[in-house]
């Protein structure tokens, strides 16, 4: 069986989510940014980026540890929480 680099197919929302905030930060480090400051509406996704690793959601582990693995590209690396209802101006 062939290994999934990590960009096939998903099994959960959670996972599709997770993809594309390794490709944000991606396309961050491409851009050549370094002060950044990320914000989502998932809760969840911001406490497991910021959150302790030992805890972390093993569905999505790969992608934390990509995340987490990219942040020394950056001088600054922040997440945060904005409620829904806060981002629908950008809807």
């Amino acid at each position: 069986m062939a290994r999934n680099s990590g960009y096939g197919s998903s099994s959960s929302a959670l996972q599709v989510e997770a993809k594309v905030v390794v490709l944000v930060v991606q396309t961050t480090i491409q851009d050549n940014m370094t002060n950044v400051i990320f914000e989502s509406d998932s809760a969840f996704m911001v406490n497991s980026i910021n959150g302790d690793k030992r805890k972390a959601n093993w569905s999505i582990f790969p992608f934390l540890r990509q995340i987490w693995n990219l942040r020394h590209r950056f001088t600054s690396f922040k997440w945060y929480w904005i409620p829904h209802q806060a981002n629908s101006a950008t809807d």
